[in-house]
């Protein structure tokens, strides 16, 4: 888990002294590449199948463009299920890669 973000992918930044009518909260979107070098570290320290590092950044570069386009007020688990039924519905995806989808998202996240 990375100390900086607190293993999110949005990382909070207070503003208090910035803004002359009071505490404002700033969200950053993490930088993709630095998400995807996070993850392949972790999946390679546990020796995990090439095949697997490549499905699972896969899903994280779609999860993270997905994320892009929900407004921020949504709750990280309303966030994922949007995503999830997103892929079910638009995208026609099965059920074994929709878990691979959730797996994928929830490894990086752990």
């Amino acid at each position: 888990m990375d100390q900086r973000t607190g293993g999110s992918l949005i990382q909070f930044c207070r503003l208090d002294s910035f803004c002359p009518t009071g505490p404002v909260t700033l969200s950053f979107i993490m930088n993709l590449q630095i998400a995807i070098e996070r993850l392949r570290d972790v999946l390679r320290r546990q020796h995990l199948a090439l095949a697997t590092e490549s499905t699972y950044v896969y899903w994280l570069r779609h999860y993270v463009t997905a994320l892009n386009a929900m407004p921020a007020a949504l709750s990280s688990e309303q966030k994922l299920e949007r995503f999830l039924t997103d892929l079910a519905r638009n995208r026609d995806l099965s059920a074994n890669s929709q878990n691979q989808a959730l797996n994928a998202v929830l490894y990086f996240r752990l």
